[in-house]
């Protein structure tokens, strides 16, 4: 492929030396009720940074082999905090409740999957950072961090890595806000029904597998205050997004200052299309290539 899909971007700098951050991904985009095969690259989502310097743009690839899914969830919106230097990316699902499903292509979440991550642009500095990866065994020599061959070489998590899990938990985050007082907020695209479902024998006891599970239900989508390390109430096991659903599962109690916004309190916005225009807040859903974004 010689052509990308950009998903976020964030203009920072000054007006003499503009720096633009962007996210993005294989374009091609599968599975759906048919389970479209594309040969898609699921390690294809990274994050660059773009420089102007003397009239020309130059291109920095800072952060190679994030996840991407089979159908349309990738690395999606940035923020920057100028304080500590840190980038914080929306980082897309591979499902749509958690478990694997027909319409997202059977694909598993990854470590870094439907999660913030947090990159230390210090740490990385003006080089480019490749994820290690698993250890692939059906293709022994693939090396670098793309190819990920649908999970077999998947990038994985160390130590002391410039990018981190910040708050997992999430089914497709699509934006992120970093407000003066340096509050972080994201707002994430709820699930959707018949597109697969919670992972089999998900909950407290942490025995949930990575087998398919349908059909899945609709809900809405959320906007959450992230906290350092905290989960979405969604979360179930490590680096497996949940979306319980409310009638079943208990949520648990939410921390103090999180900010979620109810299905009740979503629903009364949209039926007070006046008291919807005073919460700037409250996005609508973004829409890629004439349809939702799941």
């Amino acid at each position: 492929m010689n052509t990308r899909l950009i998903t976020g971007m964030l203009v920072a700098g000054t007006a003499s030396s503009p720096v633009i951050y962007v996210t993005s991904s294989d374009p091609r985009i599968g599975g759906g009720p048919f389970n479209i095969k594309t040969g898609l690259d699921t390690n294809s989502s990274m994050v660059s940074k773009l420089t102007k310097s003397a009239g020309k743009w130059q291109r920095l690839d800072l952060v190679r082999g994030l996840p991407r899914s089979e159908e349309n969830h990738a690395a999606n919106g940035v923020a920057l905090d100028t304080v500590t230097n840190m980038l914080y990316v929306a980082q897309g699902g591979n499902t749509n409740m958690g478990a694997k499903s027909n319409n997202f292509g059977f694909l598993a979440e990854y470590a870094y999957a439907a999660a913030i991550l947090k990159i230390d642009l210090n740490a990385i500095g003006n080089t480019t950072y490749d994820l290690p990866t698993l250890a692939d065994d059906k293709y022994p020599n693939l090396q670098g961090p793309f190819g990920g061959d649908h999970g077999r070489h998947q990038a994985r998590i160390v130590a002391n890595s410039p990018v981190q899990v910040y708050a997992p938990g999430f089914r497709n985050p699509y934006d992120l806000l970093l407000t003066p007082a340096r509050k972080l907020y994201t707002i994430d695209n709820g699930s959707n029904a018949g597109w697969g479902d919670v992972p089999i024998n998900e909950g407290p006891g942490g025995t949930c597998t990575n087998g398919e599970n349908e059909p899945g239900v609709t809900e809405h989508d959320s906007r959450t205050r992230l906290l350092r390390g905290s989960s979405q109430p969604h979360a179930g096991q490590p680096r497996q997004h949940v979306q319980r659903r409310p009638s079943a599962v208990p949520r648990p109690r939410r921390q103090p200052d999180r900010v979620r916004r109810t299905r009740a309190g979503r629903e009364r916005l949209d039926r007070n299309p006046a008291l919807l225009r005073q919460r700037p807040h409250a996005i609508p859903r973004v829409q890629l290539r004439g349809r939702d974004d799941r």
